[in-house]
């Protein structure tokens, strides 16, 4: 949600339901459900209000099907300028994964996030709220992986004074080991 706010990008949200489902109608209510549960959750303790800074738009598909395969056809008919996985949510494969990088523009692959960037809600304080988020942000970013991203991509995040605040304050805590 970050990203595609700060690039002014439409996210799109993607997944499926198993094709011989007794009820596929019930489940696809459940993934609507965990979806504005989780968008509600962003605009609850991660959006605040900046200048010039919107919330991004957001496009859902839920696909009959098995994930792998259904994502794969997804990314050949329609073409976006990044994909952000995540192999623990997404549960890919590293061979489907290469075919999600060889059939898209660009891609991020979210790292393993054993606890070092915390989901939990954290209580509204809107100067330490927004400098966490943006520390998490460049913290993920920073561990992910990158492929075939456009050039706009790091030319837009460097437009960004948060980026600065941000390598500021981590210079400023890592200060370096020659005098």
């Amino acid at each position: 949600m970050e990203l595609a706010a700060r690039l002014k990008a439409t996210l799109f949200f993607f997944t499926t339901v198993p094709a011989g489902s007794s009820n596929p109608e019930e489940l696809q209510g459940h993934v609507h459900q965990a979806l504005l549960k989780a968008h509600g959750n962003y605009l609850q303790y991660y959006y605040t209000p900046r200048n010039g800074t919107v919330i991004a738009q957001t496009k859902r598909f839920i696909e009959k099907g098995d994930f792998a395969c259904s994502l794969l056809n997804f990314i050949k008919e329609s073409k976006f300028n990044i994909i952000v996985v995540d192999p623990q949510a997404s549960g890919l494969s590293y061979l489907t994964i290469n075919d999600v990088v060889a059939n898209s523009t660009g891609v991020i692959v979210l790292p393993d996030q054993g606890g070092s960037v915390s989901l939990q809600p954290r209580p509204r304080h809107l100067n330490k709220t927004e400098t966490k988020i943006t520390e998490d942000f460049y913290d993920v970013l920073s561990q992910s992986d990158l492929y075939k991203l456009p050039g706009n991509f790091f030319k837009t995040l460097g437009q960004d004074k948060r980026l600065f605040n941000y390598l500021r304050g981590f210079f400023g805590k890592n200060p370096s080991p020659h005098p």
